[in-house]
């Protein structure tokens, strides 16, 4: 350039926004040790969502001392988990799951997708009860996010297994007639 001037030419630079990961956990004794293991397997997570049980919160004159142990462990866990999540920066929230545990959970998924359109889920029934991991593997297959149980070996080191998931999509189904009719057969078969 002339009289020793330059020119520079700068070329912006894009910064993507990585995509939320949501996670959510049913809440339970154990959690804090799956939750540890969940944020050193799946690194990537953003926001973090504990659904628990109403029962868990609240005290009955009918709670006998196992019970009360229980609850207080599992709320303690909770609140490990919540103090782990925050000091990875990981936004942690409690939702409180009423009976019947499926129509509750799907409803407070169906507000967090609103809050978060397009996130990738996935989803930890290592703890909580029967109806509230039933109710989110249920969830877990609508969202297409994937589903982990957490191990613990024998020397306590907690790791994630996957739940393995058939990905024969319903519209595979309708276009091949053949699957309608084994799943026909399947179903119909004694003892199955």
């Amino acid at each position: 350039m002339a009289n020793g001037q330059h020119f520079i030419i700068r070329f912006p630079i894009l910064v993507m926004d990585r995509q939320e990961h949501i996670h959510i956990v049913s809440a339970g004794e154990h959690i804090h040790e799956a939750y540890a293991a969940a944020v050193r397997d799946l690194r990537d997570i953003t926001h973090t969502f504990v659904f628990a049980d109403t029962e868990l919160y609240s005290n009955s004159a009918r709670d006998d001392e196992r019970t009360k142990a229980y609850k207080m462990a599992a709320r303690d866990a909770v609140t490990s988990v919540k103090a782990h999540a925050a000091s990875l920066k990981i936004p942690a929230h409690l939702v409180y799951i009423d009976p019947p545990a499926l129509e509750s959970v799907v409803q407070a998924v169906i507000r967090i997708v609103k809050e978060h359109p397009s996130a990738v889920y996935s989803f930890d029934l290592s703890a909580g009860s029967k109806d509230l991991s039933l109710a989110l593997y249920a969830v877990s297959l609508w969202l297409e996010g994937d589903a982990y149980y957490a191990f613990s070996d024998r020397k306590g080191n907690t790791a994630l297994s996957l739940l393995p998931v058939p990905k024969a999509a319903a519209m595979n189904i309708r276009i091949n007639q053949n699957y309608g009719r084994i799943l026909t057969l399947l179903y119909r078969a004694p003892g199955k």
